[in-house]
Formats: structure tokens, C-alpha cells, sequence
């Protein structure tokens, strides 16, 4: 985790806790704490979703290609993107979820990996008790 992502997070997490605390004070009947909650908010950053050597490895590709051409174009003499270098940003793999993967999230509560995805079984468990779409009205124009 970066400093960035760190502080990001922890902006987040300070924010959901005084929304928490907001809507306490409001079911509580408390309209004085409700409102110096929701002045510490409007002080607070906003939420923002923290951005992995992935995202910044996207960034700077996109980056890049944007002053290639503008290189190419001779609007500018210098690919300043080209001398910039960043760890390495390998996207994570998705993992299926299996049943001890899933006995281990419901006692843990932490996803096994970022990137989860169901597998044939688990698919029909999940869609075992939705009905079927079918179309019995006619569709008329």
C-alpha cells in the first residue's frame, strides 16, 4: 500500500465514521450533534477511491501516447512521460470463489484476493432460486 493510498483510506474511513455518527445523533433525536456532524463533513474531503501501481502504469501509458503524438506533431520537443518511472503494476489475478475461500471470508470478513469471481457451481447456487425469464406476452408495436 502507498502513502497515498494509506491517506486516502483513512480519509474515507474517518468520513464514513462521522456519517455514522450523524445518523446516530439524528435517530436519537439529537439535531444539535447531527448538525456539527454535517459541518465536519462539509470541512472533510470528499470520498475517493484509492489508485494502485496499476492505475498509475494506465495513467502514464495513456500519458505517454497523448505526448508521442504531440511529439510527432512537433508541438512539443520532449516526451517528458518517457522519463518517468514507476514501480511495476501488475493488475491481480481473479481468484474463483471455492468453499473454503468462502469459509474464510464469513470468518474473516476479508476477501481472498481484490478480484473474486464465481464459478460454474456457484453461479447456479447463486441463480438457483431465480425463475427463468420467459417471454409468454407477445411484444406488439
Amino acid at each position: 500500500m502507498t502513502a497515498d493510498t494509506a491517506v486516502v483510506s483513512a480519509q474515507n474511513a474517518a468520513r464514513h465514521a462521522v456519517q455514522e455518527a450523524m445518523g446516530r445523533s439524528r435517530a436519537d433525536g439529537d439535531g444539535a450533534a447531527a448538525r456539527a456532524a454535517r459541518v465536519r463533513l462539509a470541512e472533510m474531503p470528499g470520498y475517493r477511491r484509492p489508485t494502485g501501481s496499476a492505475t498509475w502504469q494506465r495513467i502514464r501509458a495513456t500519458l505517454r501516447s497523448a505526448l508521442a503524438q504531440a511529439c510527432a506533431e512537433q508541438l512539443i520537443g520532449v516526451n517528458v512521460a518517457k522519463l518517468v518511472s514507476l514501480p511495476s503494476g501488475k493488475r491481480p489475478r481473479a481468484k474463483v470463489w471455492t468453499p473454503v475461500r468462502v469459509a474464510e471470508w464469513e470468518r474473516t470478513g476479508q476477501r481472498p484476493s481484490p478480484v473474486m469471481v464465481c464459478g460454474l457451481r456457484s453461479r447456479r447456487l447463486c441463480f438457483s432460486g431465480i425463475p427463468r425469464f420467459t417471454n409468454t406476452v407477445p411484444c406488439s408495436v
